[in-house]
């Protein structure tokens, strides 16, 4: 059992029927492992902790940045985002004082601890609780247990609850009320999550918590545990490799075979993800010069609409031809990871 708090997103984690995964909670809670962090984690935690820091020491975006641990480090892309969605909020809004950023909140639920952390919270006769999101989801404040529980733990019986969205920049917030009904219902879905979980820790190894595949795969760090292939920690580079190959395969399979049932009966659902025959839109332009001039004299590269992949030009790029295409265009080779039949040129066949 894990002697940690208890908090939303460990319940979350193992009951939600959209993002959560019983078998993800396992790993993490019950066998105590760590998750490498994923891209949008990264970007959430820098978002957050630029926004703490700009309410509650009056610093710029950039000074804020340099003060959170690990920023420097992050891709920049990751960076000049999380950036933006910080300034994005400054920019719409700045609370009136009082109010604490960051606040560490508890409470105790039939003797055992729960923990949260409140992004923003406005003091007043009714307090209001902010919760800033990353995701490009919206979703309403009492959607989830989330903020009824945070409620609970700070203490206020009544409270306004408010999510605010930081990639809608228009209309980013969306707000409710909550009172002991609301509070009460999140402590008792809080209850049974509990002992669903402590009736899951009583099976044996993992059977109480099973896989639950969805959305959430695309970002588990655990997804070879999942497939049983806990060994390959000591897995040799060319045990990895026929892996990749088996599991490709594998998935082709499952592909073709899941494309013909939804060919034949209409999507399948996994999760909160949706197989299906979805369209997919393509642009030709006759007159390609036409079009080049009008992004022109909008300030925008054509280039960057008109990239043309090298496998498809590779036929042309001989003779007098070849050379004149040559002329005009710019080539950009980039190093990315696939497999062939034959190593790459210069690289030695095998590993030494």
């Amino acid at each position: 059992m894990d002697p940690r708090p208890w908090s939303f997103s460990r319940l979350e984690l193992y009951a939600d029927p959209r993002y959560g995964c019983p078998r993800r909670y396992y790993y993490r809670y019950v066998e105590g492992r760590s998750e490498a962090p994923t891209p949008a984690l990264l970007r959430g935690r820098l978002a957050h902790g630029v926004l703490a820091l700009c309410l509650r020491d009056g610093l710029s975006v950039e000074e804020a940045a340099s003060r959170v641990a690990g920023a420097e480090e992050l891709d920049n892309e990751i960076r000049e985002e999380a950036l933006d969605l910080a300034r994005g909020y400054l920019e719409a809004e700045r609370p009136s004082p009082p109010f604490e950023v960051e606040r560490k909140v508890r409470g105790v639920l039939d003797g055992e601890e729960f923990v949260g952390f409140i992004d923003l919270i406005e003091g007043g006769p009714v307090p209001r609780l902010t919760d800033f999101k990353t995701s490009w989801e919206k979703y309403g404040p009492l959607d989830s247990y989330q903020l009824p529980l945070y409620a609970w733990m700070a203490g206020a019986g009544q409270a306004r609850v408010r999510l605010w969205f930081l990639r809608y920049r228009r209309e980013p917030a969306l707000e409710a009320e909550v009172g002991p009904g609301e509070i009460e219902a999140a402590l008792d879905w809080a209850r049974g999550v509990m002992r669903d979980i402590r009736r899951a820790e009583e099976e044996p190894l993992w059977s109480g918590f099973p896989p639950r595949p969805g959305g959430v795969c695309s970002e588990c760090g655990f997804a070879l545990e999942c497939l049983g292939a806990e060994a390959l920690g000591e897995a040799t580079p060319e045990d990895l490799a026929g892996l990749v190959l088996r599991l490709e395969r594998a998935l082709q399979v499952c592909r073709e075979r899941l494309e013909e049932v939804v060919k034949a009966a209409g999507p399948v659902a996994a999760g909160n993800q949706y197989f299906g025959m979805y369209p997919r839109s393509r642009w030709v332009f006759p007159d390609v010069a036409a079009f080049c001039d009008l992004l022109r004299r909008h300030g925008r590269d054509p280039w960057k609409y008109l990239e043309v992949p090298g496998w498809k030009l590779a036929p042309l790029l001989r003779g007098k031809l070849g050379e004149a295409i040559k002329a005009l265009g710019e080539e950009t080779v980039e190093a990315y990871f696939t497999h062939r039949d034959r190593p790459p040129d210069g690289a030695p066949a095998g590993n030494s």
